[in-house]
């Protein structure tokens, strides 16, 4: 429940530790502008009124961690392109080296480990309302 709303200020929904792509917040039955990037917070001034309000958070994920890649020798990678997939690029290799997939079949990976890496999803923290 929410008490003691001022006109004076305004109230942000933020969010400290989001991992998504995009956060789309509903309150009280209205959609509010999706968010994207830092700082993770949107004004709730207009939406948020005295007593239970109700919202609904929707986090949106990128395909990231179902197409990969998943098995880079050095683990999560920060950053991925085509070339990731290719043995090039990100991945270390050289245009003279063997794809990353003949090297495992032959059981000589430069840069393949059967371990699976994906990237963290979901809120880290509660959102918290501030005031300001």
């Amino acid at each position: 429940d929410i008490t003691g709303l001022s006109k004076d200020k305004k109230y942000f929904l933020s969010f400290s530790d989001v991992q998504a792509i995009v956060v789309e917040v509903e309150l009280n039955g209205k959609k509010l502008p999706a968010i994207a990037w830092n700082p993770w917070e949107i004004d709730i001034t207009g939406y948020i009124k005295e007593g239970k309000n109700e919202i609904k958070v929707t986090l949106v994920n990128s395909l990231r961690n179902l197409l990969g890649p998943h098995h880079h020798k050095e683990g999560e990678l920060t950053w991925v392109s085509s070339e990731s997939f290719a043995g090039r690029g990100v991945w270390g290799g050289s245009p003279d080296q063997e794809p990353w997939y003949d090297c495992r079949l032959k059981k000589t990976p430069y840069y393949w480990r059967d371990d699976y890496y994906h990237v963290p999803f979901g809120l880290m923290k509660e959102p918290l309302i501030v005031v300001r």
